[in-house]
């Protein structure tokens, strides 16, 4: 798969925090999978979340050479650097753990990445350029109005990759979630 051969490419200690988080038990709830994708499209989505929260004004299609410039750039992160970002998901996680698995799924049950990776961004954001940590819990009423948002569904349909429908995404849910 495209990310097991970026794995290979790019592998760094961005990574290895990437492949620990990926077995999280509250990464793992709300994913909705028991167990990590043999071909790593879990660790994907981590790595599309945080090369959003990077980089998203500055992203062009295709996602793939999206997501290799991103890998290569995490190659030369410090470990403090890498130990702030896994303090800052981990704070989102447990700044979402309230929100059931549900929330981010299609009604056909499969995960949306395009919703989680706007809601992490959302959340994310102000923490990250301020160097801290999400501190209070994500709205679930939030999650609810951007997963039934039309602009979002309408940017989640036919091409997903464009800089437009991530621009779309990311913008809806910077106005939509909220913190309580």
């Amino acid at each position: 798969s495209p990310q097991e051969i970026r794995m290979s490419l790019y592998y760094s200690d961005f990574y290895k925090m990437i492949l620990s988080l990926n077995q999280d038990v509250r990464w793992r709830r709300l994913l909705n999978q028991d167990a990590p994708d043999i071909h790593f499209k879990d660790v994907e989505i981590l790595i599309r979340a945080f090369a959003m929260l990077f980089n998203y004004k500055e992203y062009s299609s295709p996602m793939s050479k999206f997501l290799n410039a991103f890998s290569k750039e995490a190659m030369q992160f410090n470990d403090k650097q890498t130990e702030y970002l896994k303090d800052l998901i981990f704070s989102f996680l447990d700044n979402c753990s309230h929100i059931g698995p549900e929330k981010c799924a299609s009604k056909s049950g499969q995960f949306r990445i395009s919703l989680f990776e706007s809601i992490f961004v959302a959340a994310c954001l102000s923490p990250f350029m301020q160097r801290a940590l999400l501190k209070k819990r994500i709205s679930v009423v939030s999650v609810e109005a951007l997963g039934s948002d039309q602009e979002l569904q309408d940017a989640t349909q036919g091409s997903v990759a464009s800089a437009r429908s991530v621009a779309t995404r990311i913008s809806r849910a910077l106005a939509l979630i909220k913190t309580e």
